[in-house]
């Protein structure tokens, strides 16, 4: 099977994408770490998800409660 590149829109386009793929698409916001394991052969997932074009989504941070 052909790893797919998915570019949502919204939330709720990539939340719908995610149910779909399951545990098979990895979401991206950057990247560092999932080339390294792709490279590797560590990971192979049916879809890479982008939050890019997601208003708001183009990050991940970590914030300490």
């Amino acid at each position: 099977m052909e790893m797919q590149w998915l570019e949502p829109k919204s939330i709720v386009e990539a939340v719908e994408i995610c149910t779909h793929h399951g545990e098979e698409g990895k979401l991206v916001a950057g990247g560092t770490w999932l080339a390294i394991v792709l490279k590797q052969g560590l990971l192979i997932p049916s879809a890479l998800i982008s939050l890019h074009h997601i208003p708001g989504m183009s990050q991940i941070q970590y914030e300490a409660v």
